[in-house]
């Protein structure tokens, strides 16, 4: 498996989310390099409503529990500034690049902000953000775009 820089990593979780919400139909922003609180800027067409996107990418998020199989997970890096940055304009985006397996799409889940709770996360050399495999789709909508939708509904055609 090649190695990845952190850099790299994370340009590619944030382009992949970039083109997914540009391919919706949203106007979206990477700002600068350094901006410390978010990675995406995302406006409806007509730049009346827009939201933040902070992209947390990892090379292999997935991990299976062969002994204990109700612990399988995803699970990303993240600083203690998660549960502070609570807002209800602000999203997180967590990424699996899957770069064991460069043929698999990238899994994507859509957090707000305001959902994630001190218990999501785990402090063991951390903190990580995890996602247990029972709780993909129903509390944390993996690959599931709608909550984009909710906040920011395009205009009908």
């Amino acid at each position: 498996m090649p190695t990845t820089s952190t850099a790299l990593k994370g340009s590619a979780g944030e382009h992949y989310v970039a083109y997914k919400l540009s391919a919706m139909g949203y106007i979206v922003a990477l700002p600068r390099a350094g901006v410390p609180s978010l990675d995406l800027i995302v406006a409806t067409p007509d730049g009346q409503k827009t939201l933040a996107i902070q992209v947390k990418t990892a090379s292999q998020a997935f991990h299976l529990a062969k002994k204990k199989p109700e612990d399988t997970r995803w699970y990303w890096r993240v600083s203690d500034k998660v549960i502070a940055s609570s807002a209800e304009s602000l999203f997180y985006v967590f990424v699996d690049l899957h770069v064991d397996d460069p043929s698999k799409q990238p899994d994507v889940f859509i957090v707000r902000s305001i959902d994630i709770k001190e218990e999501n996360l785990d402090p063991t050399n951390g903190p990580w953000f995890l996602i247990m495999k029972d709780d993909e789709e129903k509390k944390w909508h993996k690959n599931d775009w709608h909550l984009i939708e909710e906040y920011l509904p395009l205009p009908k055609e």
